[in-house]
C-alpha cells in the first residue's frame, strides 16, 4: 500500500535456475467482476518502475522499484497489479528468438493506493437459495461496498434459520471455507455461493453474519 505522492515500495526478482532470464515489469489498473476474477486492465500511468526491463543471472537478485505519481491525495482507494513477465528469449543464442514460442512465465502482485482514514462499509444482502447446472442446492449472497477502502474477509459466524430449522456455521471450524478469502473493493459488488448447509431445510433463510475482516 502506498500513501501520498511519491510514495514507494520495492519488490525482488530472484533467478533460481541455472540460466539467466530477462524480465520485463509493468502495472496494470485492477477490477474484480461479481464473481470474483480479476479484470487486468490498461497499463497504469500514475507509476514509474525502475528498472522495467532486466536480465536476473543464475541465483541473483534484481530489485524493482515501484513508485507512485500519481495524486498527492486520494479519496478511495485505488487497485492495481504488478506484473512481472520473463520475456521467453535466448540470451545466448540470439538467433533462436525467431524460432522460440514458449510461454511466458508471470507474477503479479497486488497493489493499493489509498490514505490515512479510509474504510470500507460492507453490506450482506439478497440471501437466497439457488441450484447449479447439476440441480445442487447453494447458498448465494451479495456483499457490496460502498465505502472508500477494499474489505477483505475470512471466516467468521453464520447463522442461518428456515422455519423451525437452524444451522450455525463458524469460520474457526473450517465451516466457511467454501467461500474462502474474498476481496470487495470500494464502489463494488459481489456475489458470493458456498453449498447449502447440511442440516438446514431448504427456503428462504433468515441470516446473521459476523464476517472476519482481515482488511477493512
Amino acid at each position: 500500500k502506498a500513501t501520498g505522492r511519491a510514495a514507494e515500495a520495492t519488490f525482488v526478482v530472484t533467478n533460481t535456475g541455472a540460466a539467466p532470464i530477462a524480465i520485463e515489469a509493468r502495472v496494470l489498473k485492477r477490477d474484480i467482476d461479481e464473481n470474483g476474477e480479476n479484470i487486468d486492465g490498461e497499463e497504469a500511468g500514475d507509476f514509474i518502475l525502475m528498472p522495467t526491463q532486466f536480465v536476473v543471472p543464475p541465483s541473483q537478485t534484481q530489485s524493482i522499484r515501484v513508485r507512485w505519481v500519481g495524486a498527492s491525495e486520494v479519496s478511495r482507494e485505488q487497485a492495481y497489479r504488478l506484473e512481472v513477465s520473463q520475456i521467453p528469449v535466448s540470451l545466448d543464442d540470439p538467433q533462436a528468438n525467431a524460432r522460440k514460442v514458449d510461454l511466458a512465465v508471470s507474477y503479479l502482485a497486488n497493489l493499493y493506493v489509498g490514505a490515512d482514514g479510509l474504510k470500507s462499509d460492507l453490506s450482506f444482502d439478497g440471501w437466497r437459495m439457488e441450484r447449479d447446472a447439476e440441480g445442487k442446492a447453494q447458498l448465494v449472497f451479495t456483499a457490496e461496498n460502498k465505502g472508500s477502502r477494499r474489505a477483505v474477509i475470512s471466516g467468521g459466524d453464520l447463522e442461518l434459520s428456515v422455519g423451525q430449522s437452524r444451522v450455525t456455521l463458524k469460520g474457526t471450524e473450517g465451516q466457511l471455507e467454501a467461500l474462502g478469502t474474498y476481496t470487495v473493493l470500494p464502489g463494488a459488488r459481489r456475489v458470493l455461493r458456498m453449498p447449502w448447509p447440511q442440516g438446514l431445510a431448504e427456503g428462504a433463510p433468515t441470516v446473521r453474519y459476523a464476517p472476519l475482516y482481515l482488511v477493512q
